[in-house]
């Protein structure tokens, strides 16, 4: 969402200022991670090109083509067991990144010196990229060895009087309510309307 679209939903324009930035922060990080992927896959593709190109000009006996083969198969299982443990790895940073940014209780000033402190052999991700365990137990313990590393929670504090009448701001002691109701039910009819919303 932009920042505009943010302040019409009735956000202060510092809080959609803060809640677009880390957005689009956000939005960064797992494009760049899409494209580190998408390089890697580009690069064993091109690899494997190379090795089929290699075969097709092989001279010798047959089996020594079987060798060659044979070693290129293992050269790729080791290669393919690498290209997933980095993939593993990238899924787990960027699952540990987007929690920590989007934490309520506190964001850390340096995400990556966050992202540092913890073991990532211990946390585990689902194959959408969803922490599904390790994880909340040692930020609980960051954050409590090393609080200095979080921002303090913002709190909604309300300013400003509250209503007359008991803390009821439908009650009226002229109408009984009746005309706060109906200009409450005009506002939400209208803001409807604009949005092409129908009940």
């Amino acid at each position: 969402m932009t920042e505009q679209e943010l302040i019409e939903l009735g956000l202060s324009k510092e809080l959609a200022l803060k809640v677009s930035s880390a957005s689009l922060k956000e939005i960064d990080e797992v494009k760049n991670s899409f494209n580190n992927e998408t390089l890697s896959l580009k690069k064993q593709i091109s690899e494997r090109e190379s090795q089929i190109t290699e075969l097709k000009k092989f001279k010798g006996s047959h089996e020594d083509l079987q060798k060659k083969i044979e070693e290129l198969e293992n050269e790729n299982k080791v290669k393919s067991a690498e290209f997933e443990k980095a993939l593993l790895i990238e899924r787990k940073n960027n699952a540990i990144r987007s929690s920590l940014i989007s934490d309520p209780l506190g964001k850390p000033h340096d995400v990556d010196l966050v992202i540092g402190m913890v073991d990532i052999d211990k946390v585990s991700v689902d194959e959408n990229g969803k922490i599904v365990g390790g994880f909340k137990e040692q930020l609980d313990t960051i954050k409590k060895e090393k609080a200095f590393l979080f921002q303090k929670a913002e709190k909604f504090s309300p300013s400003g009087k509250p209503p007359a009448n008991g803390g009821n701001p439908n009650h009226d002691d002229d109408d009984g309510g009746e005309s706060k109701t109906a200009i409450g039910e005009l506002f939400l009819e209208e803001w409807e309307k604009e949005r092409g919303i129908k009940k």
